[in-house]
């Protein structure tokens, strides 16, 4: 399965301009009443959310009745991930909340796109699809969402794609994602993250400093270096999910740790570890490599991430005492190596613990072929 999301701006008159912004406002409005609704009657059911606001919300309101289920649907949603948080006040949307259309408030073209609005009429814009996201034409669409974002308008298109045809017939690459080492591969690649911290820890320092001035001034500047910062991330993720990827063959599979709740998994820890966790886009990697694998026909696994650091690869004796900082030394067999490259075979090797026998013994047959290994005959006695 691949995900994609494709990005196209929109070139629209001042009345179409007008239009959306109003609809995205009172798309927002809907989005707080419900969200304020379902905190207080302290339900997470959309059937049950649904049937008490949408005949107050539609008489009171001229967004479309498509568009006031997909504002519904948003808030209860966001408030279902809140409360899996631990949060229990309801949360403020922006102003200009993005929206979500589906196929009864939008129709997506080749040349142009139409869009449901607070008019009660919709409205045509034209498109113009950047030559590299033609590749995706073939992909099913599964949602639009129309987005605000410094003054300029965007449809973010969704596209999926299920390639049955997948079959694992290359490598397997465990990979090992962290702080030090932004990302190391079971295949002994290494992708360093010192200049990564060097920046961030430059960011950070100039960013408590703007915050103790506390001017007009200084928070336009923090509000400048915000951006900087994420744009530097997306683009160091980018060059690491693209080295991954490039350098594996169509049927390989990269093996990933499951991430979820890390950060809260690291409450306990120190005050600079935290920091380092909450301020790495760890998910936005894993969005990376998922979506150019997807496109290069290799296919992406998780594992459990349990014990990866501590146990070794070689003999899998378990326990804390192994893993002294960068290095990993094996009580038990006195195996040394590299703890994150030690990390990423381990989680190399639990995928392939999981394969069945058949699946096994079939990549090992294609990896002795591909080595160009012969098999010697054996002689029937």
């Amino acid at each position: 399965m691949g995900n994609r999301t494709i990005r196209i701006p929109l070139d629209l008159d001042p009345y179409q301009r007008q239009i959306l912004l109003d609809t995205m406002h009172e798309y927002s409005k809907i989005a707080n009443y419900i969200a304020q609704k379902t905190y207080y009657l302290n339900t997470i059911s959309q059937v049950k959310i649904h049937h008490l606001t949408y005949r107050d919300v539609r008489t009171q309101s001229n967004l479309p009745s498509q568009l006031i289920i997909s504002a519904r649907m948003k808030a209860v949603d966001t408030m279902r991930v809140l409360k899996k948080r631990g949060r229990r006040a309801p949360p403020k949307f922006n102003k200009y909340m993005a929206i979500r259309y589906d196929k009864r408030s939008s129709t997506l073209g080749a040349g142009n796109i139409t869009l449901a609005n607070i008019s009660g009429k919709r409205i045509k814009i034209p498109i113009t699809i950047h030559s590299y996201y033609r590749r995706y034409q073939d992909w099913d669409t599964k949602s639009l969402d129309l987005v605000f974002r410094d003054g300029k308008f965007y449809i973010h298109v969704s596209v999926e794609r299920d390639d049955p045809r997948f079959i694992a017939n290359g490598d397997i690459i465990g990979i090992d994602r962290g702080i030090v080492n932004l990302a190391v591969g079971s295949d002994n690649s290494f992708h360093n993250g010192s200049r990564v911290k060097k920046l961030r820890n430059r960011y950070s320092h100039n960013r408590k400093t703007l915050q103790k001035k506390g001017t007009r001034s200084a928070k336009r500047r923090l509000r400048s270096i915000a951006k900087k910062e994420t744009q530097f991330q997306r683009d160091v993720n980018h060059c690491i999910s693209k080295k991954i990827v490039g350098n594996m063959e169509r049927g390989s599979v990269i093996v990933l740790e499951d991430l979820k709740g890390i950060r809260k998994a690291g409450k306990n820890r120190s005050k600079s570890l935290r920091s380092d966790l909450n301020r790495w886009a760890f998910y936005q990697l894993d969005l990376f490599i998922n979506y150019k694998a997807a496109e290069n026909g290799i296919r992406v696994e998780y594992v459990d991430p349990a014990y990866t650091s501590q146990k070794c690869s070689r003999c899998t004796y378990t326990s804390k005492k192994n893993r002294r900082r960068s290095e990993f030394l094996c009580r038990s067999c006195g195996f040394s190596l590299n703890a994150d490259l030690n990390a990423a075979r381990n989680i190399r090797n639990d995928y392939i613990d999981t394969l069945d026998p058949y699946q096994l013994a079939y990549l090992v047959t294609n990896q002795i072929q591909r080595a160009h290994i012969s098999i010697p005959d054996v002689a029937s006695p």
